[in-house]
């Protein structure tokens, strides 16, 4: 429709005057003929697969998805006027553009059944090809023409091998019909001799040729010896030779037909030249032809063993999916990893997630998994938190896996420090009286805790101030305690940092135990700052906010984001961090509100919890049970640092 009402559209569109020619005419009549009888649509059937057919023109993209009823039976046609810029597109572009024009007007349909494209253009081949993106996109495209192209034509092949102290390397030119040339310099992160490059030549051309879908061909080097030993003249006597000659004889099986040929060296410069080039690559040449680099020879067996016995993760059916939309033959099953599939996304090699909580979230298998949840529960800013608050600890780097709030939970019943240090059952003597705090800073809770065992400095007393609203901590180990002490603390580390506090409420009874510092009891004050820290970037339970986040507008960069670098880490800019630091400072105000109401919230559903709380155990035959430890097995030189319970028995 858009092809054939082209000539009075334009001449509609015109804002100078024009007169209707003859052109105009007869394609408003054929245009008329056409609404007088369309053609009829039909109403899709269910679980079964559509088919799209592309049809692309100079300046109309034309599309149509049908089924097969057993008949085919058109279900929508779309036609669209390419304007400006897209009637210049190369022919390769024109047809992505019209399958994703018409997958876009018809997602229903797309998200809804199963989508197979018709087209004449080896569209497929490479788009899934990354190294192909480069060369044969502008080679190939710039010289395909829109007439169907026959794979039984002969192409003709032209390699070459090199091999010199400066590395190795091999060209390959892909000649075929219509003047379709393909040149691809390949460089070889492995030794290998002269003859063994020959073969190597060989073989990279096949498997270019195989991409492509080419059954006829013809291939020319200049190695007598190799193309005498691939046409059974010359006895093939070395091993590694021998494991050459026969999976060129496997590849030979893939093809309609195959005849390899000696040229003269003169003959066969431009495969030499390329394959030169290849071994004496320096980093940012070659930016003129498709460049590849292989880490293994073509005959190294452990590859395939290494694909064949490639440990399935949750991860798995979804890249299969985004790489080459494979899905299982269960129907059910295929529209679950299609539905799945849309909210991730592969950048590289690494599986994204599209997160509500952080826009990207990284994916992980088992063993990054376990080496997040270690860092994140004992690390250097592990607090040894509960197993719902480490999962939301994990989401905040950016990382994600698809049982992790079930790992989170297994990962901290399994922790013996976790039960050791676990707080002693008691019932509820009285109800839940909590403390409101108007603003940040305005409440503070003061503590002295001692004794701890004798530290750096004499140092066996702890002071800790923590500010009700962010849960921001200060702390200082102390050698003894006096009046005099107690006011350079409280005038340097909270009324010359967050102003004079409205009220400072002390003897709370807050308690204060170091799950890190394992038997290390002594290097309590050289681990307090780790364990300040670990704190600060800890997510409360009341605000929802980490206290850094509440103090400072922004979240910290925790440690495991290097040992495993998250998205943020990853696609960090300088400028535009500064900038946005800045206008976190001016939403601070905003933050500390969400917070207030969180907070508040927080704490109504903690008393109500509280009050009607009932502690209920039960034990059962073969139940591992911890016991607690009483005074007379308690170990008076761990002071508060001593566990509250032993065993399991």
């Amino acid at each position: 429709m858009a092809e054939r009402s082209r000539p009075f559209i334009e001449l509609l569109k015109k804002s100078q005057k024009s007169a209707w020619s003859n052109e105009c005419e007869a394609a408003f009549v054929q245009y008329k003929h056409i609404l007088a009888a369309p053609p009829v649509l039909t109403k899709p059937k269910p679980n079964q697969e559509m088919i799209v057919y592309l049809a692309v023109l100079d300046n109309v993209i034309r599309s149509i998805l049908l089924q097969e009823i057993p008949e085919p039976a058109p279900i929508y046609f779309i036609s669209r006027t390419l304007q400006g810029p897209e009637s210049r597109y190369q022919l390769m572009e024109k047809v992505v553009l019209a399958l994703l024009h018409i997958a876009r007007r018809l997602k229903h349909y797309f998200q809804s059944h199963r989508v197979v494209v018709c087209t004449d253009c080896p569209m497929a081949k490479i788009l899934r090809k990354p190294e192909l993106a480069a060369k044969v996109l502008a080679d190939f495209v710039n010289k395909f023409t829109a007439q169907r192209q026959t794979t039984s034509d002969m192409w003709n092949l032209h390699v070459d091998g090199s091999s010199n102290r400066l590395g190795s390397g091999v060209g390959v030119i892909l000649e075929g019909p219509n003047t379709v040339t393909i040149e691809q310099s390949i460089c070889f992160r492995f030794k290998v001799s002269n003859n063994q490059a020959e073969y190597e030549a060989l073989l990279a051309g096949l498997r270019l040729a195989k991409e492509i879908g080419v059954k006829r061909i013809t291939g020319w080097s200049d190695s007598k010896i190799v193309t005498e030993q691939v046409n059974d003249t010359y006895q093939v006597k070395e091993t590694i030779m021998l494991q050459y000659y026969q999976e060129f004889k496997r590849m030979k099986d893939e093809f309609d037909e195959i005849c390899v040929r000696y040229t003269p060296r003169n003959m066969n410069e431009r495969a030499d030249r390329l394959a030169r080039l290849a071994s004496q690559r320096k980093p940012g040449q070659l930016q003129s032809v498709i460049h590849q680099e292989i880490l293994q020879p073509s005959i190294t067996k452990q590859e395939c063993m290494d694909i064949e016995n490639t440990p399935q993760n949750w991860m798995t059916s979804i890249i299969q999916y985004l790489t080459n939309s494979s899905l299982p033959k269960d129907l059910v099953l295929a529209k679950k990893i299609r539905m799945h599939a849309a909210k991730y996304l592969l950048l590289g090699k690494d599986l994204y997630r599209r997160g509500i909580s952080t826009p990207m979230l990284k994916c992980l298998d088992d063993d990054q998994a376990s080496y997040v949840m270690k860092e994140i529960h004992e690390g250097i800013c592990g607090t040894h938190s509960g197993g719902r608050t480490m999962a939301a600890k994990i989401l905040r780097p950016g990382y994600y896996w698809s049982s992790l709030a079930q790992d989170c939970h297994v990962f901290v019943k399994k922790c013996i420090p976790c039960q050791q240090h676990g707080p002693h059952l008691h019932q509820h003597a009285d109800t839940l009286r909590p403390i409101s705090s108007p603003w940040p800073f305005a409440i503070w809770g003061m503590d002295l805790l001692s004794p701890f065992p004798l530290a750096k400095g004499q140092c066996k007393f702890l002071i800790v101030a923590m500010d009700y609203f962010t849960k921001w901590i200060e702390a200082k180990p102390l050698a003894t305690i006096m009046a005099n002490n107690v006011q350079k603390f409280t005038w340097k580390n909270t009324i010359t940092r967050f102003g004079l506090p409205h009220a400072l409420v002390t003897d709370n009874g807050l308690q204060f135990t170091d799950r890190r510092l394992g038997s290390a009891k002594g290097e309590w004050a050289e681990k307090l700052p780790e364990v300040l820290w670990a704190y600060r970037c800890t997510p409360q339970t009341t605000t929802k906010k980490t206290p850094f986040r509440l103090t400072y507008s922004t979240d910290a960069m925790v440690p495991v984001e290097i040992g495993e670098p998250s998205f943020r880490r990853e696609n960090f800019e300088n400028s535009a961090n500064n900038e946005s630091l800045a206008v976190n400072l001016d939403l601070i105000d905003e933050v500390c509100g969400q917070a207030a109401i969180m907070t508040e919230a927080s704490r109504r559903m903690m008393a109500r919890k509280f009050n009607f709380k009932i502690n209920s155990r039960q034990f059962y035959e073969n139940d591992l049970v911890w016991r607690v430890t009483g005074d007379a097995r308690r170990d008076r030189r761990e002071g508060k640092l001593a566990t509250n319970w032993e065993g399991p028995f």
